[in-house]
């Protein structure tokens, strides 16, 4: 209806190459980040956290017990405060969340959408599924933010990087 056709035409559209020639279009979900509504709260979480992965996981944690996947017919992004109050989303709605959540924090960490092949994640065979990659600069970590039980599930993942920030 009119809310997809008004969000189809209010995002850019990134193109993305899938190594066979053939080029692929998706949202770029980096217009849906929204740090600041987290600023306060992710701070005081940040200097409270015995390390940065504890603040990391605690971030992951939050995000996923607060929300539950749905999925949804029309891929619509919601800004992370939308993904609050309705209580969840699908993959783009709760990787903008804990991508928000993240930049939020008063650190300068890479923090990057990555578009992948959900069934497929070490070899791709479509563009199904998406999740936040964060660069600490001590460690890394592919965030599923679909999975309230495992944060990191998939061992090896070959995608599509893109900043969030």
């Amino acid at each position: 209806g009119y809310r997809a056709r008004f969000f189809d035409n209010f995002f850019s559209k990134l193109r993305l190459d899938t190594g066979n020639g053939n080029t692929i279009t998706v949202p770029d979900f980096q217009d849906f980040v929204d740090p600041e509504p987290f600023r306060g709260v992710m701070s005081d979480l940040y200097y409270q956290s015995p390390s940065e992965d504890a603040f990391v996981r605690e971030v992951w944690h939050i995000a996923t017990q607060l929300t539950t996947y749905t999925n949804e017919t029309l891929e619509i992004p919601r800004f992370p405060l939308e993904t609050l109050l309705a209580g969840g989303g699908d993959c783009e709605d709760s990787s903008i969340l804990v991508a928000s959540m993240l930049a939020a924090a008063p650190v300068n960490w890479d923090i990057e959408f990555v578009y992948m092949d959900g069934q497929f994640p070490a070899n791709p065979r479509s563009l199904n599924h998406v999740l936040v990659y964060v660069n600490t600069y001590q460690q890394e970590y592919w965030i599923e933010t679909t999975n309230s039980q495992v944060m990191e599930p998939h061992p090896q993942i070959v995608g599509w990087y893109h900043p969030a920030k």
